[in-house]
């Protein structure tokens, strides 16, 4: 719910409804989960949902952070029905990977989708040429799986290849949210980041 600032003299009327998805929990004001949250980028995420003029990256990234919470959202209700639901992890998995794609990928490139996600994940999250070896073949792996499910249809995606892409979506996320640079940047300059 977001609500706006107003002077004591205005009347204030609220309306809302509620629809429970997932597991529900209490979290104070002072809860030291907020604090995280703030330091993983909670504050600019709700930022941008406020902005009335997104910039091209702040539109990709706000994109991007919708589909994450698709797969969020999809992996609650997996975790509460259990075995009714075993499509659940596949489309969880679909949703991550439509979010990495949504972050690093613009229509009408030439470049292989799978390739050009893969390298750009690598040189966002990765410290080292080592480190973005590793991650460029783990993505270029979990991509691959994405297009098996989405061209050969419902094969099964393990746990550990869920949560491999669930790290790596949001810990690209994470770094977007943080980094001033990036967020600043225009399409042409985010693209030359990942060219250079």
């Amino acid at each position: 719910m977001i609500f706006k600032q107003g002077n004591s003299a205005e009347t204030v009327a609220a309306t809302y409804t509620t629809k429970i998805a997932g597991i529900w929990s209490a979290m104070g004001l002072f809860d030291p989960h907020l604090q995280k949250a703030r330091e993983l980028g909670f504050d600019r995420a709700c930022e941008l949902l406020t902005k009335e003029a997104l910039s091209d990256i702040e539109n990709r990234l706000l994109t991007a952070i919708h589909w994450a919470g698709q797969a969020g959202a999809n992996s609650a209700v997996k975790h509460v029905y259990h075995k009714e639901l075993d499509a659940e992890r596949e489309q969880s998995f679909l949703f991550y990977a439509i979010c990495l794609e949504s972050l690093f990928c613009k229509r009408h490139e030439a470049e292989e989708v799978t390739e050009r996600l893969s390298r750009r994940c690598a040189r966002l999250l990765g410290t080292d040429t080592l480190e973005q070896e590793s991650i460029y073949r783990d993505v270029k792996e979990l991509y691959n799986r994405r297009s098996d499910i989405v061209h050969e249809g419902g094969l099964r995606v393990s746990a550990k290849e869920l949560t491999d892409i669930r790290i790596y979506t949001c810990d690209s996320l994470i770094k977007m949210l943080t980094d001033d640079e990036l967020l600043a940047m225009n399409n042409a300059a985010f693209e030359q980041w990942f060219r250079n």
